[in-house]
């Protein structure tokens, strides 16, 4: 069984979010570059991780009925 990534999601209508400096390419950091443009342009966002904790910290939380 193989996993589910960004393209699935997005195939399934999802849009995912990719922290940036929280990935790491083993290539060279164009490729990273390169991948991260292709997520934000074709399949999700990209996020930073403080910016990712920041927009929920400032989310009021949910209350239930």
């Amino acid at each position: 069984m193989r996993g589910i990534d960004l393209r699935d999601g997005f195939h399934l209508e999802y849009f995912g979010v990719v922290l940036a400096d929280a990935t790491h390419q083993a290539g060279p950091e164009f490729a990273q570059q390169a991948a991260l443009f292709n997520i934000e342009t074709f399949f999700g966002w990209v996020s930073t991780v403080d910016d990712f904790c920041a927009a929920f910290a400032a989310t009021p939380a949910a209350t239930s009925a």
